[in-house]
């Protein structure tokens, strides 16, 4: 296994402690289950690669941009790109488990994205979560721009599936009214947990690189209504959106609109795994005792071989607790700024699987 964060210093701190990090990852490549992904002669790759347990076996993948090849040819050069697109794996350890993609199809039989509605923008996942039988699912809506990158996160959405536990085919997908908000916030962006009778939404922001998080009482959830979130704010707790008067302090900055919480129970924390920036593409994690913070200083723990080569964007770093097959198990997506060789190479833009172990550093 490859040790790296245990000599580190923190890459930022909101309390300018530059201290030896308290825990440590270790981290190795898992090729067994890198194969997961590469089962299907349609699906051609996907980024994202969020992960919902729907219980029984059974984990939701939701994906962003992804090929898709009617012709099963195996070729991305004859394969047509949607905006999103799902899985459900069967079985908790990818290495060994199966796997089966949906998408959409058009009149025509055109493959086409699995949630859509309207015209003029699409959506890329956030996270998802099951509650009390239900599927909960929160969407970044995406519109071109006149960036570097090409698009706008312009807002949020969501959708509540009543039979998650059938054929996706079959789902029940129900369009939730969901507020803007004033501040370039896309809520749910990065994950979902619930707890204590709420559901939270940790939520980059499009402007900048600060995290919030934001709440919902389940049971509101569960009516289908998130018309009234509230806000973590650290002067006056939780607050309304529609009392917000301006943007409150965020939970922490450095962060990615993409990125993962969980509870570590190996450690007793709230673990937080992103990946650096697209300038560091290094993964790297922060620790809590509470989804509110205090926040720990950022720490590298992994440098993907992919990093060292020229033109490629490694980014989505994510952690993925209900699978088994290591203590800590994290992808990552692999892209290309040249699109001939994202088109050629089958050996990037499928998510990238690693396992590892998470434990309290030793004193020096």
């Amino acid at each position: 296994m490859i040790l790296l964060c245990f000599i580190c210093s923190p890459l930022t701190s909101t309390s300018g402690n530059l201290e030896k990090p308290v825990y440590t990852i270790t981290a190795e490549p898992w090729p067994e289950a890198d194969m997961l992904f590469r089962s299907d002669k349609e699906w051609l790759g996907g980024d994202g690669a969020s992960s919902v347990d729907l219980g029984s076996g059974r984990i939701l993948w939701l994906f962003g941009d992804t090929f898709i090849d009617r012709g099963s040819l195996g070729d991305r050069r004859e394969a047509v790109i949607i905006r999103n697109s799902i899985a459900i794996q069967n079985g908790y350890n990818p290495s060994k488990a199966s796997i089966h993609f949906h998408w959409r199809t058009k009149d025509g039989g055109e493959p086409a994205s699995f949630f859509a509605k309207g015209e003029g923008h699409w959506y890329w996942p956030g996270d998802g979560i099951r509650i009390d039988g239900r599927l909960v699912v929160f969407l970044m809506e995406i519109n071109d721009g006149n960036n570097e990158l090409n698009f706008d996160a312009t807002g949020w959405e969501a959708v509540i599936i009543d039979n998650p536990d059938a054929d996706p085919g079959n789902w029940n997908v129900r369009w939730v009214d969901t507020p803007d908000n004033k501040f370039g916030v896309i809520v749910g962006s990065a994950c979902v947990i619930s707890m204590n009778g709420y559901l939270y939404a940790f939520s980059g922001c499009a402007r900048n690189r600060d995290v919030y998080i934001i709440r919902w009482p389940l049971s509101s959830v569960l009516r289908g209504d998130l018309s009234k979130p509230r806000w973590w704010t650290k002067e006056k707790g939780w607050v309304l959106q529609q009392d917000l008067q301006e943007l409150p302090q965020p939970l922490f900055s450095g962060g990615q609109m993409e990125f993962t919480v969980d509870y570590a129970p190996a450690i007793g924390k709230y673990l937080q795994v992103q990946t650096v920036s697209l300038l560091n593409p290094s993964l790297a994690f922060r620790w809590a005792d509470s989804v509110t913070g205090p926040w720990s200083p950022l720490y590298e723990f992994y440098r993907p071989a992919e990093a060292d080569q020229r033109g490629l964007l490694i980014y989505a770093g994510k952690s993925h607790p209900t699978l088994t097959g290591g203590d800590i198990i994290v992808t990552y997506t692999v892209n290309s700024i040249d699109s001939e060789r994202l088109l050629k190479d089958r050996d990037i833009y499928y998510p990238v699987f690693l396992r590892g172990k998470i434990f309290q550093a030793e004193e020096k």
